[in-house]
């Protein structure tokens, strides 16, 4: 048999034009770098320079994929979100309260602003394209959009009102992207790539920070603080607090048992064994205990307890390598020594301090992102930056007000995953499920010493926010497993109604 190689015309002429589009991007980029002093030509102008060429190259190859074919929208989407999601580590800064609320920023941050701007004009043309109406209020999405609303509106009281704005903007766009994808999602097959898509910005939020400790092989576990001027602690020294890149590694390890648990891939296993050794490594203390007992729920909901014993067993002997092969036991040594144990290093001093604070103003709060200057406004002696509980984050910054539709937000991922966990007849949502459950419950465990949801929308943030869309999702799908609806749909015919 001859196989001829047909080429589609329409296909063809797109190639074309997309390999135009890339050049002449590309050309006036480099005519406006090159037309620029070189005083204003600094390495952080051309890093964002080629940020934005990159994002450009596959904004243009999800436009080509959608006029070849009108059912890929959701891709364009996704491609957003992974991007939102990664530009926190792109554009890493070392910022302190004080100097945020004087109004000194770093160039990185005004790069990270302009990818939210591309961001918000590409959204709102995927919206304005699909034809966004009020329905989207009758999902749950509203909570979203009512507390981005909140977050905005709040910014005109903030201590620094530009600087919540500009968070608040992105919560907004995070918000936009969610309403783009809330659509689609509940469609065979999308509720994976939408998880697929957090799991790969988790794999640059976790192993790119680790390119960072070449600059300082000597150094690689003497964390010294983003001044630089601390005592140095013995766990790994990257570019972003070991805190937070132990709660990124600890999602990432969840987020590849769930697919490894779906495609049976041994790079999977591979990714999340190597996410267990940095979050081991960086020691985020809560973040390590949450990731172990929600794993173990994972294999519980699953009904593998085999599995989940032997992942126990495999995470108690790496961490035992861990404490005695590096110089992770003398932190620990260190921290039993000097830091204030009873306190939560220093939390429920914070907490304290900061109650009265939250009575003076307990339904409106004081602003979107006033909790960024907690230590300015009570008598602390460290730059705490948050309050180091999600719950008290959004009681600090928006009142009883924001407290409710984060309450609400929390109920509906419960209800929708639980319902789709016990109705559902499909293994594959059943287990799509349980490793939401599991991320769910990773962020609400975390959330009692750390901002994982309601203040910030950084990169874990949106996790929670996506939970909230990809459980709304899951539960719509089992709908069409029942069978009275397949009968009911097959009786009433469009002809018929």
């Amino acid at each position: 048999m001859l196989l001829q190689n047909t080429v589609n015309p329409s296909s063809s002429q797109l190639s074309l034009r997309t390999l135009a589009t890339l050049v002449l991007v590309g050309s006036a980029t480099v005519c406006l770098l090159a037309l620029l002093p070189s005083s204003a030509l600094s390495g952080a102008l051309v890093f964002a320079s080629t940020i934005g060429i990159c994002f450009f190259i596959g904004l243009i190859g999800c436009f080509s994929r959608m006029r070849l074919h009108e059912d890929l929208t959701f891709l364009l989407g996704i491609y957003c979100w992974w991007f939102l999601i990664i530009s926190e580590q792109l554009f890493v800064r070392k910022g302190i309260s004080e100097s945020s609320l004087e109004g000194s920023f770093s160039s990185a941050a005004y790069g990270e602003v302009f990818v939210w701007i591309i961001l918000f004009i590409v959204i709102s043309t995927l919206l304005a394209r699909r034809g966004l109406t009020v329905s989207v209020l009758q999902g749950q999405t509203k909570w979203l959009l009512m507390f981005a609303v909140v977050a905005i509106a709040s910014c005109a009281y903030s201590p620094a009102p530009l600087f919540a704005l500009a968070w608040a903007f992105k919560l907004l766009v995070a918000v936009m992207i969610l309403l783009a994808c809330a659509g689609e999602i509940d469609k065979n097959g999308n509720h994976l790539v939408f998880l697929k898509s957090v799991y790969w910005a988790y794999v640059v939020l976790v192993f790119v920070p680790l390119a960072s400790t070449l600059t300082h092989p000597t150094s690689i576990f003497g964390w010294r603080g983003f001044t630089g001027d601390q005592p140095p602690e013995f766990r790994l020294n990257t570019n972003i607090h070991p805190v937070d890149l132990s709660q990124h590694a600890g999602l990432l390890v969840i987020l590849g048992i769930t697919l490894h648990a779906l495609d049976r891939r041994r790079g999977r296993m591979l990714v999340t064994m190597l996410a267990a050794a940095v979050m081991l490594l960086a020691v985020g203390k809560a973040a390590i205990l949450s990731c172990v007992a929600c794993t173990l729920l994972f294999f519980l909901l699953q009904k593998r307890i085999k599995a989940g014993a032997g992942w126990l067993l495999l995470v108690a002997a790496a961490a035992t390598l861990v404490f005695f092969l590096t110089p992770i036991g003398s932190y620990f040594q260190d921290y039993g020594e000097h830091e204030r144990v009873d306190t939560l290093t220093g939390r429920t001093e914070l907490w304290d301090l900061a109650a009265p604070a939250i009575k003076a103003s307990p339904i409106l709060g004081h602003g979107f992102m006033s909790s960024k200057f907690i230590s300015e406004s009570v008598d602390l002696d460290w730059d705490a930056g948050q309050m180091h509980n999600a719950f008290l984050e959004v009681l600090y910054n928006n009142g009883c007000l924001g407290l409710l539709l984060v309450l609400a937000m929390n109920v509906c991922i419960i209800r929708n995953l639980w319902r789709v966990h016990r109705s559902s007849v499909d293994s594959q949502l059943r287990t799509l499920a349980s490793g939401c459950f599991a991320l769910y419950s990773f962020l609400l465990l975390n959330g009692f010493v750390e901002p994982t949801f309601g203040g910030r929308p950084s990169c874990v943030f949106l996790v929670f926010q996506g939970l909230l869309v990809l459980s709304e999702g899951l539960r719509k799908s089992i709908v069409c497993e029942s069978p009275e609806v397949r009968a009911a749909v097959i009786r009433y015919s469009p002809v018929e109604a």
